[in-house]
């Protein structure tokens, strides 16, 4: 899959096909989306930090599923780990402290990867 392909995949998903909306929600000019599609290329820290669930496979490669099954989900190769279940109800939840959670997530796991490695 050719990342055009994967970045409007992306803007379906999010914003119904609307690139302004996709473009508003990344924080960058509607402009930077099309010269993305144009070029086929696309800020890959940026759309992993801002779109929800999506799976850092799929944005890699455009294999698998677009989102992780579970927004608790940490991926690993073929191990996936899963952190307790929330107490709050998710739905409860703003969209920043939801960014602020899965950051610490990810930065929990990277620790975890690099102390294994050890």
């Amino acid at each position: 899959m050719e990342k055009s392909e994967i970045l409007e995949a992306l803007i379906d998903y999010f914003c119904k096909g609307n690139k302004a909306q996709f473009a508003c929600k990344l924080g960058v000019k509607p402009q930077t989306i099309n010269t993305w599609i144009t070029r086929n290329t696309f800020d890959i820290d940026l759309i992993y930090s801002k779109c929800e669930r999506i799976s850092g496979d799929w944005l890699l490669t455009g294999k698998g599923e677009m989102l992780k099954s579970n927004p608790f989900d940490l991926e690993e190769d073929s191990l996936t780990m899963r952190a307790a279940e929330p107490t709050v109800e998710y739905s409860r939840i703003s969209p920043i402290t939801q960014e602020r959670l899965f950051n610490i997530i990810e930065s929990q796991q990277r620790t975890i990867e690099n102390l294994s490695k050890r």
